[in-house]
């Protein structure tokens, strides 16, 4: 028997198992190894994305945030270009300045020491064109970009005549609620120690008077120191003007030249036609007052400190407020200017420095057949101007919007331009053409601006103004003209009856006044229906009239101011005409005229009677002759009755 060993049979039975245990185990590591390896990689594909990711986010961010400052970079750019051509602006127009005093600012708070003493109310602030605004106080709620503020200023005589029609303009301004300054300019007033010079040496039946008559019924009617609630308001209807007195400019002989002796009488010889016209005017030429009127005031304010953005608007007294006057409105256009073009514009772009504004008139270019070369030399612009740049800068007429900084270098070429254009043509627009020449002179180039005023010189409002994108508003207004006219038809027939009722009741001696209307409290503004948008200015220097169509404007005639019927004739037309006014009654006042709160009349202003059987409508269109009428009419009532009301009131003051 073969003894077989323990240990060496354990230690083949250990041989013949341990091989494939190893590889078992060796399987078992590849394995976790491959495991690891691709967890390994997934992780790393992943972080490898997530970075990527993390990256484009960061270059993404990184993008934005250049762009940002890239457009911020182009503001500043921008802002900068802006403020150099304002300076390049600013640059060109001292380079056409006459002296480095005449660039200095013209007025804005102070009356010139020719004016007379009187208090002064806190200067009313001026403020942007829009119809927004809720107090004096708060007018630069709109761009900054946008602003520009108006100074208002008229020119006229110091007569009874232009008495009357400059305190109805300052009404109307208060009626309508205009915002902005307010100024005066009176020429050639008598000594204080003489009275008048007597009716008809003033023209139109009136007086020449003081200043310190003239002076004495502004302040009645706009007292300095007045603090009743009427004046108060908000809207800008508190309204101090003030006032400027100056020599009398309209001797012509003293001007030198061929008619300096005053003999020699002046004719206009029309160079096409030959013709020969002799001059109405002679060697007195009122109308020089207005060019060496703004001249005087300018020099007395040159120095001044003064807002950067105020416009001069210079204007005549037979101009009613019926609107805010604005420079942009959607019935407004601008000659040149294509509708689409006209909507972008903003009132820094028709008025800044260098860039006037005007009314668009029809005066043409006679002035072109001039002999330019004598009246503003041979090396002037204004020699080589064209017909079609009279026609789309020059053709210019009042209102005139000057930018401030450059009304004392116009106004000295105006004023040096009048004597000899006046040889030339010495007619009643001597001194407008004048003004064009001075304007073509300097290069001053107008935007000159269609529908700014109606009445005179230029035809009625055309609802077609508005452009086809207004459709809607052409509409209103064709619906809205007749009846606004029809409106005061009525009215005025009831105010004919009422009137001629009232001076039968004082027959006897007794007054019987008349109620207040709420129109005459009104003004202009109440004889515009909704729908119908009247420009901002009315300039009546025609005949308008009213055809008489029932039976009670035929048989209530009234022979207005005069207190007498007229019941010989049948009335056929009522009219105003401004050379008919009587002076010294168109404002006054009588014992039941007022009181503190309500004011009573008995005799309001009324239209005047025709018994003519054919009647010329101004203009052709009989609905905006009735409504021309109406807003005269009740700007005087109106006039009147603030200023019997605060004359009254300041006397139960002194009381």
């Amino acid at each position: 028997m073969v003894k077989v060993k323990r240990g060496d049979g354990q230690r083949h039975h250990d041989k013949k198992f341990h091989l494939p245990c190893r590889l078992h185990v060796l399987l078992i590591i590849f394995m976790g190894l491959v495991v690891f390896v691709g967890i390994f990689a997934t992780w790393t594909v992943f972080q490898h994305q997530h970075q990527h990711q993390h990256q484009h986010q960061h270059q993404h961010q990184h993008q934005h945030q250049h762009q940002h400052q890239h457009q911020h970079q182009q503001q500043q750019q921008q802002q900068q270009q802006q403020q150099q051509q304002q300076q390049q602006q600013q640059q060109h127009h001292k380079g056409i300045s006459a002296t480095a005093d005449t660039m200095s600012m013209i007025s804005e708070s102070k009356i010139s020491s020719s004016s007379s003493n009187r208090k002064q109310l806190p200067k009313q602030q001026s403020i942007t064109t829009t119809d927004n605004s809720k107090d004096n106080d708060n007018d630069n709620d709109n761009d900054n970009d946008n602003s520009v503020t108006f100074h208002f200023i008229v020119s006229s005589e110091c007569s009874s005549y232009q008495l009357w029609e400059t305190l109805a303009h300052f009404h109307s301004a208060e009626a309508v609620h205009q915002c902005g300054r307010f100024t005066w300019i009176i020429s050639g007033c008598l000594p204080d120690d003489q009275l008048h010079l007597g009716k008809g040496k003033g023209g139109a039946k009136s007086d020449v008077l003081t200043a310190k008559v003239m002076q004495q019924h502004v302040d009645q009617h706009f007292p300095p120191h007045h603090q009743d609630t009427d004046t108060l308001v908000t809207n800008c209807s508190r309204l101090v003007p003030e006032i400027h007195f100056t020599p009398d400019f309209s001797n012509m002989t003293v001007y030198g030249g061929p008619y300096a002796d005053g003999k020699t009488p002046r004719y206009f010889r029309n160079r096409k036609t030959g013709k020969q016209v002799r001059s109405s005017y002679g060697n007195t030429y009122v109308f020089n007052n207005k060019p060496n009127g703004l001249l005087h005031w300018a020099q007395a304010h040159q120095h001044d400190n003064g807002n950067d953005n105020e416009a001069i608007v210079l204007i005549d007294p037979d101009f009613l407020f019926l609107s805010h006057f604005h420079l942009i409105r959607p019935d407004l256009s601008v000659v040149g200017q294509k509708q689409q073009q006209r909507q972008q514009l903003r009132d820094r772009d028709l008025v800044h420095p260098g860039q006037p504004a005007a009314a668009s008139y029809g005066l043409g270019a006679q002035w072109l057949e001039f002999d330019l070369s004598k009246i503003c030399g041979t090396d002037s612009p204004c020699v080589n101007t064209t017909q079609d740049q009279v026609h789309q800068y020059y053709s210019a007429g009042p209102p005139y919007v000057i930018h401030r900084s450059d009304v004392l270098q116009l106004a000295q070429t105006w004023v040096s331009l009048v004597p000899a254009t006046y040889d030339e043509y010495p007619l009643l627009y001597a001194e407008m053409y004048a003004y064009s020449v001075a304007a073509a002179h300097l290069q001053l180039r107008h935007n000159l601006i269609n529908n700014i005023f109606t009445g005179c010189m230029v035809g009625w409002p055309n609802p077609n103004r508005w452009g086809n994108s207004n459709k809607d508003q052409q509409h209103q207004e064709t619906v809205a003209l007749p009846q606004s006219a029809t409106s005061y038809r009525i009215q005025l027939a009831e105010e004919l009856k009422e009137a001629k009722e009232i001076q039968r009741s004082n027959i006897g001696g007794t007054r019987f006044p008349q109620s207040l209307r709420q129109e005459d409290e009104q003004g202009p503004t109440s004889c515009f229906l909704p729908g119908l948008s009247p420009p901002p200015f009315l300039h009546y220097c025609n005949r308008y009239m009213i055809k008489a169509t029932t039976d009670e404007m035929k048989q209530a005639a009234v022979d207005n101011n005069k207190n007498k019927s007229n019941n010989d004739s049948v009335i056929t037309y009522y009219f105003f005409a401004k050379r008919k006014v009587d002076h010294a009654n168109v404002f006054s006042c009588d014992n039941n005229t007022t009181t503190t709160t309500t004011t009573t009349t008995s005799h309001r202003f009324l239209p005047f009677p025709s018994i003519k059987e054919k009647e010329e409508m101004a203009n052709g269109n009989e609905d905006w002759n009735t409504l021309a009428v109406c807003a005269i009419v009740r700007t005087l009532n109106f006039a009147r009755n603030r200023g019997c009301h605060r004359r009254r009131y300041n006397q139960e003051e002194e009381h």
